[in-house]
């Protein structure tokens, strides 16, 4: 079966963040800094802050 274009971004955008939050918690168990890890998954879910 062959995959649109919309379902192979999403696939992307799925493993980038699958990504980045293993990554947030590999941090996250070097330094212990739990503000870190909020800001961090907060910026996943919300994006950038704009303004």
């Amino acid at each position: 079966m062959t995959m649109t274009r919309r379902e192979i971004r999403q696939q992307y955008v799925i493993t980038d963040v699958n990504d980045r939050l293993k990554q947030i918690v590999k941090e996250y168990e070097e330094t212990g800094d739990a503000e870190a890890m909020h800001q961090g998954i907060k910026g996943i879910l919300y994006g950038p802050k704009k303004g």
